[in-house]
């Protein structure tokens, strides 16, 4: 016994700290397996039992460069089984899930514990996916070297990657979403469209564009540029998810320098192909689309000279742009012409002015060219008109009513004497004037005086007196025309549950703070005046001016002052319409001073300070109803507070607004040990020093000291406070009995 003691001591060695070791004496860990042998592997292994092969345990051996673990019987493969219990203890309840597999034929299973027999891999969940490596493009791309198969997943395009030994793959060109570049050929740049102006000077834009046709041979992004040539480069970009033939449109960007045919060379990777675009000159073409229903302006008459009023509007399709000149034949004496210059492409509108006087009345058919294209239209020219001077035109009827913002209508008319000096049509008119325009025409039938009325069109503008000149022909006259703020119109909405701002006393006159909101649909702009009946001595109103029509509030502001309390109806008046509200009057107490004692049985209450309604509450802590005799020989109200002798009370006063000059009168019970009044004051929440100053009594002035008053009299407060705390200090001597004291609102201003 002791010999086999003494050999297994030999190969396990223990030190104090609960390390053991096997066939080692320092044991560098809680286990320290060593080999017997320098040189040979370690291996620490496991049986099932003594009775069992060799072969049915695990063991691990522990090599230099390639440690494992090995399991040998294990025909169903080794397993790793996770679980747990609430005790912790092996096998107690314990629940244990298989997390992998290993079989000895090489498959390895995740969730499952019978991985497939032709699985490498088998990775098994209804709740769980693969996740694969995720990175930026950028480490992706930095990834080297990069074995053929390698997958990851790229977080900026969202989407698979694998390396094909050449190139990355990403499933994201199956959606149209990748960048992979794409690979082929152009098979025709010659024939495809080539839309938008190419002209000398004319920068290119979105317009310019060329289609070329190309077969894709790889999927993905494919880029197709031009060289630059005349100042032009074509390029364009288009991601391909199919192969084959397929087309792709490139837009030209840079100015022309000059005009002729221009070769363009596009490339596809290494493959070209060339097509040659002609640029024009800066002149500008075009064609006509239409003359035959564009603005005809001006009157044609047999007899009368055109004017710059004769024109004519065309209809064109510009092709090129810059300088253009269009005219027609000269037909009945009469020629039309206009030049300028397209500064773009397409449909567009140009004017020809008539020139000459037409010789005949009738129909003329006239041509128009711009460049080779022409267009035909008749004109129809009236028969020498009638000739007359404007004899009066200050006194005719004006009828109608002219105001800024109204459009004129068929009863905005004046009516001209004239002397109609040849008998045939005529028309009269005058220039326009703060957006206003006369306008009439007709026959004279006879010579001599007569009236012809003109109607007015348009809409003013503005408010004013504005001349206007009258002509018939080459007479004229002057007149001045008035027009007046439009007056607005619409419907009071809502009055009675709009603001109602300020407070409403029996006389408190009113002031710019009592207002009124009143809900209105405005149908028409212009000036408004919106006000109420007299009611009580209190009439609201308001007046401006309407902008825009539609919802709008408007204020009304009150004046007066109430004769009386109580509830009064007040009517609101918009042009015909109206609407009604019940305002209440209250009865309002005034601090003077036979009413100013602030004794306990007056709060809360409202008080006129100055003609400014104050509300006053009072909170008390520790406090009495005082009645006491003065030296004087009066008494001290019996509505007033009492401080006790021996302990700490306090009276806070706080007020609706801010005051000044609230003054107290304490009486102390006790000359000989008098107490202590303490004085806190407060302005919107924040403490302030309080300005206490004494006041002459009929027998003494107290001493103030500070924040504290310490002798019977009167005593004030001169700054501005909303809130006076005022506490005694409570001085222990029950034989000084306590003090009283009374508050007064007489010298008091509100702020």
């Amino acid at each position: 016994m002791k010999k086999a003691l003494y050999a297994s001591l030999l190969f396990l060695g223990v030190i104090s700290n609960a390390q053991v070791g096997i066939k080692t004496t320092a044991p560098k860990a809680t286990l320290d397996v060593t080999s017997h042998n320098s040189g040979t592997s370690p291996i620490f292994g496991m049986k099932v039992s003594d009775a069992v092969g060799s072969w049915d345990n695990i063991w691990f051996k522990l090599d230099h460069y390639t440690p494992s673990i090995n399991a040998s019987g294990a025909e169903t493969g080794l397993q790793f089984n996770v679980g747990k219990n609430s005790s912790g203890t092996y096998g107690d309840g314990q629940t244990l899930t298989t997390v992998a597999t290993m079989t000895p034929s090489g498959n390895v299973g995740i969730g499952t514990a019978a991985p497939a027999t032709n699985a490498l891999l088998e990775l098994s969940s209804t709740t769980k996916g693969f996740l694969p490596p995720r990175m930026t493009t950028a480490q992706r791309l930095a990834i080297n070297p990069k074995p053929e198969g390698l997958v990851v997943y790229d977080l900026d395009l969202h989407c698979l990657h694998f390396w094909n030994a050449t190139e990355w793959i990403g499933n994201c060109t199956n959606n149209g979403g990748g960048t992979n570049p794409g690979t082929g050929t152009i098979s025709n740049c010659t024939t495809g469209a080539l839309s938008g102006t190419y002209q000398v000077g004319t920068p290119m834009n979105s317009s310019n564009t060329v289609v070329l046709t190309i077969d894709v041979s790889q999927v993905g992004t494919v880029t197709v540029n031009s060289n630059t040539v005349n100042g032009v480069t074509f390029s364009g970009s288009q991601n391909f998810t199919t192969t084959g033939t397929h087309q792709i449109t490139l837009t030209a960007s840079g100015t022309p320098a000059a005009a002729g045919n221009h070769a363009f060379t596009f490339s596809l990777g290494s493959n070209t192909c060339s097509r040659t675009i002609t640029f024009a000159s800066s002149g500008g073409t075009g064609t006509i689309t239409n003359c035959t229903t564009g603005a005809l302006n001006g009157t044609y008459t047999e007899g009368t000279a055109m004017n710059s009023s004769n024109t004519i509007q065309l209809t064109v399709n510009a092709t090129q742009t810059g300088a253009w000149s269009a005219s027609s034949a000269t037909v009945n004496g009469v020629t039309f012409s206009g030049s300028g210059t397209f500064t773009s492409t397409g449909s567009q509108t140009i004017t020809l002015t008539a020139n000459g006087t037409p010789s005949a009345a009738g129909s003329f058919g006239f041509t128009f060219s711009l460049g080779s294209s022409t267009c035909s239209r008749n004109i129809t020219f009236n028969a020498a008109t009638g000739a007359g001077t404007i004899t009066n035109c200050t006194t005719g009827a004006l009828n109608g009513t002219y105001q800024a913002g109204t459009a004129m209508n068929s009863s905005n008319t004046i009516q001209l004497t004239v002397n109609a000096t040849q008998t045939g049509a005529w028309s009269a008119s005058s220039a326009t004037v703060n957006g206003v325009t006369f306008s009439g025409s007709g026959t004279f039938a006879t010579t001599g005086s007569q009236t012809i009325t003109l109607t007015a069109n348009g809409t003013p503008s503005a408010t004013g007196n504005f001349n206007f000149t009258f002509s018939l022909g080459s007479s004229t006259c002057s007149r001045s025309i008035t027009f007046t703020q439009a007056v607005s119109g619409g419907t009071i909405t809502n009055c009675s549950t709009t603001t109602l701002n300020g407070n409403y006393y029996k006389g408190m006159s009113m002031n710019s703070g009592n207002t009124i909101q009143l809900n209105v649909n405005v149908a028409q702009v212009g000036t408004w005046s919106i006000s109420s009946n007299t009611v009580n001595g209190i009439t609201f109103s308001g007046s401006g001016t309407f902008t825009s029509t539609g919802s709008q509030t408007v204020t009304l502001t009150a004046s007066g002052t109430p004769s009386n309390s109580g509830n009064f109806t007040y009517v609101f008046s918009y042009g015909g319409s109206t609407c009604s509200r019940t305002i209440s009057f209250g009865t309002q107490p005034v601090a003077q001073c036979a009413v100013d004692k602030l004794g306990r049985s007056n709060f809360p209450n409202t008080y006129l300070i100055n003609g400014i309604p104050v509300t006053v509450t009072v909170a008390t802590y520790n406090t009495g109803n005082g009645q006491y005799a003065d030296v004087c020989g009066g008494q001290t109200d019996a509505n007033s507070w009492s401080f006790p002798a021996t302990t700490i009370g306090s009276i806070t006063f706080q007020f609706s607004r801010p005051v000044s000059n609230v003054s107290f009168r304490a009486l102390f019970k006790s000359n000989s040990t008098p107490e202590r009044l303490n004085v806190r004051t407060e302005n919107g929440g924040n403490v302030v020093n309080a300005v206490l100053t004494s006041g002459q009594s009929c027998y003494q002035t107290p001493t103030v000291t500070g924040n504290q008053v310490t002798q019977s009299g009167l005593f004030y407060l001169k700054g501005t406070y909303d809130k006076i705390i005022i506490n005694n200090t409570g001085n222990g001597t029950a034989a000084d009995g306590g003090m009283f004291l009374n508050a007064f609102l007489c010298e008091a201003t509100a702020n």
